[in-house]
């Protein structure tokens, strides 16, 4: 059950919590160690392939799929995904092509490999060793523009202070900025 509701993070590690529908071991009633079929039919709904939604069966594809919508929940603050919407609406929706929206904060480039995080075809998702490579490089790319906005921040005010702030707070707030500045560059 990937969701952010079942990772448990820690300075630079986050973990799978739930296992729920773990698998492996060849124990899970699937057909080889990498699947699962659920026994009693219950799943997250938000968070679930629709291949899943109609099988009951769960594999590293749609693994992908609930990690592009984890991704969906870090990108909103831990909205509920398809935030508004029903369940069966969910269902309806992504069974028939749909994908859950572009969220505000989330830049072109992230959005296309969440895009492929759901294609229909489970075969042609990324695999979580392509998506931490890829998302590797995103990051770089961030703290590159991070640098860069720091240094023309340095530039532009030549050391001026903001005169209400002090320290710690003029500190957090030049933070704060590289932040949404970094979030909102495409």
């Amino acid at each position: 059950d990937l969701a952010a509701r079942n990772v448990l993070v820690a300075e630079g590690l986050c973990k799978i919590a739930d296992f729920g529908l773990s698998r492996g071991g060849g124990t899970g009633g699937g057909d080889d160690d990498d699947t699962y079929t659920s026994s009693n039919g219950v799943f997250p709904v938000r968070w679930t392939a629709p291949e899943a939604m109609e099988t009951m069966r769960f594999a590293p594809p749609t693994d992908v799929w609930s990690f592009g919508i984890v991704m969906i929940e870090l990108l909103t603050d831990g909205e509920q995904p398809y935030y508004g919407t029903n369940n069966p609406d969910v269902m309806k929706l992504t069974m028939s092509g749909g994908r859950h929206p572009k969220p505000e904060r989330c830049t072109d480039e992230i959005y296309k490999l969440l895009l492929e995080c759901w294609d229909a075809e489970p075969a042609k998702r990324p695999t979580f060793t392509t998506l931490a490579a890829r998302l590797k490089i995103m990051a770089k790319a961030a703290a590159n523009v991070k640098r860069e906005l720091r240094v023309s921040m340095n530039v532009k005010n030549r050391g001026a202070k903001v005169p209400h702030l002090k320290g710690a707070e003029e500190s957090a707030t030049a933070k704060e900025y590289l932040f949404h500045a970094t979030l909102s560059y495409d």
